[in-house]
């Protein structure tokens, strides 16, 4: 029972991970749909396909081509990962806390169980000795 317990706890973490990466992905890094409508682009590109290249180019230079997650706002995308990093190397302490943080609520939440699993068995054992009794009892 207790390796149960256990491999189920151990399977959790994962799986919730998984789960929580996958949404991330599906509802942030989808890129934007394009500023003009696909019939215009279509046409644009029929006409003139130097045109079709030069807005692809001045998206690309605008970081309009990036997902709504890593361009919130159009701005080149240099100035965005140095910024970025900035933030990061100037936080660490915090991000290093935080992780720690996690890691003490689920190393408290496994102990938990832990002990509520060898609770829960103590009980079993007494049951199973008053049923013992019980029945040797009735036996007289």
């Amino acid at each position: 029972m207790v390796r149960y317990t256990i491999r189920r706890i151990l399977w959790a973490f994962p799986t919730i991970f998984g789960i929580s990466v996958v949404a991330f992905l599906v509802t942030t890094l989808i890129p934007e749909p394009p500023a003009r409508p696909v019939s215009e682009l279509s046409e644009a590109l029929a006409h003139d396909p130097s045109s079709y290249d030069t807005y692809v180019e001045s998206r690309r230079a605008l970081a309009l081509d990036l997902p709504t997650f890593v361009n919130e706002s159009p701005r080149d995308v240099r100035a965005i990962v140095t910024e970025c990093v900035t933030h990061i190397a100037k936080n660490e302490r915090h991000v290093i806390l935080a992780y720690a943080a996690m890691w003490v609520v689920a190393a408290a939440f496994v102990i938990f169980l832990w002990r509520r699993q060898l609770a829960l068995k103590d009980e079993i054992q007494r049951l199973q000795r008053d049923l013992a009794a019980a029945i040797k009892d009735g036996a007289k």
